[in-house]
């Protein structure tokens, strides 16, 4: 809807605002790549991976969004699902940002309930197995709405879940045929629910704010889209980061290389490769009982408080969403 921002301007006393559904990091990098790359301070001082937005989008897509972003220009302001506890850095880039000049940025997130989440009054499965289930002791894997796998890495997925002893929670259901990159074919059409192994194997939809936040969730496998990074992080769950495209490749070099609460399951470089059964069972078994696991487990918990913090009255992010509604209110 970028388009009314363009036809806003020409209303008088009418002032625009973006809001951005992406991280302050993609959004840091986006611009960084857009001005070619010019050896800037913040970013070689994070001495991260090499990643090209070209390898994260389609043409198409990718097209589209600067597209999208040039309708902007003219914005007085921009709001972002983000917080200074987690993206201090890039909130600063940002704020200092050579396209964005007179712009004002403001991070309010996160946007998801972040206390008080307690169990509804339901007949879920999920809520009910879990309920049985040790504390920190299961993996919750779930990939979103537009990511379908071949049958095959699906089967990797769950064989690798069962031989681990782990307890889980695997979602699988029809997606959208959502993978950018491939003809939309291979969508994996799983039983209804039921139980293998440790876990539980659900087709259909699941209360993932719900699930994330019982006292029995030990990891989160996800695909790392900016909304599930955000649930993770204000809920204090580790992530198995499994990015498939757009901007959650960057959402898993923030988890994994800058907040320390995440492990990669596939180097970037190797994401046409059929992730194994084997690795699978690696990861499950290094994030959920391994010590670098239980390191993760503490770090998200001080991430999920400072989330807690920055959204309380006094918090950085409650001050910031007030300093943006003296600023549209002034006189």
């Amino acid at each position: 809807m970028s388009f009314a921002a363009t036809a806003a301007i020409s209303i008088p006393n009418v002032e625009t605002y973006v809001f951005h559904t992406v991280a302050a990091i993609s959004l840091s990098f986006l611009q960084w790549e857009a001005r070619g790359k010019p050896p800037e301070p913040w970013v070689q001082s994070l001495n991260l991976p090499d990643l090209s937005f070209d390898s994260c989008f389609t043409d198409e897509f990718f097209n589209f969004f600067k597209f999208q972003h040039s309708l902007t220009s003219t914005a007085s302001g921009r709001l972002i699902n983000s917080s200074v506890s987690i993206e201090d850095i890039f909130l600063q880039h940002l704020r200092q940002e050579p396209n964005w000049q007179g712009q004002k940025v403001f991070a309010i997130g996160p946007l998801n309930p972040v206390i008080n989440i307690k169990p509804r009054m339901t007949t879920s499965r999920c809520l009910q197995w879990l309920d049985e289930q040790p504390l920190a002791s299961v993996v919750y894997v779930a990939f979103g709405t537009t990511t379908s796998f071949s049958q095959e890495q699906v089967g990797e997925i769950k064989n690798g879940l069962v031989s681990s002893g782990q307890r889980f929670i695997l979602m699988c259901r029809d997606a959208d045929l959502g993978d950018i990159f491939a003809g939309g074919n291979s969508v994996e059409k799983c039983d209804e629910i039921e139980e293998v192994g440790g876990g539980v194997v659900v087709r259909g939809w699941a209360p993932q704010l719900e699930i994330l936040s019982h006292s029995s969730m030990a990891a989160f496998m996800s695909h790392c889209g900016w909304n599930s990074c955000m649930e993770s992080l204000s809920l204090g769950v580790p992530v198995l980061a499994w990015p498939m495209h757009s901007d959650q490749p960057w959402n898993a070099v923030l988890l994994t290389e800058i907040l320390k609460v995440g492990i990669l399951v596939r180097e970037w470089k190797k994401r046409n490769e059929l992730v194994t059964k084997e690795t699978v069972k690696d990861l499950v078994l290094k994030i959920v009982v391994g010590d670098e696991g239980k390191k993760m487990r503490e770090r998200a918990v001080e991430i999920k408080d400072s989330l807690r913090e920055a959204m309380s009255e006094a918090g950085a992010s409650k001050i910031e969403f007030d300093s943006f509604i003296a600023h549209i209110t002034r006189s």
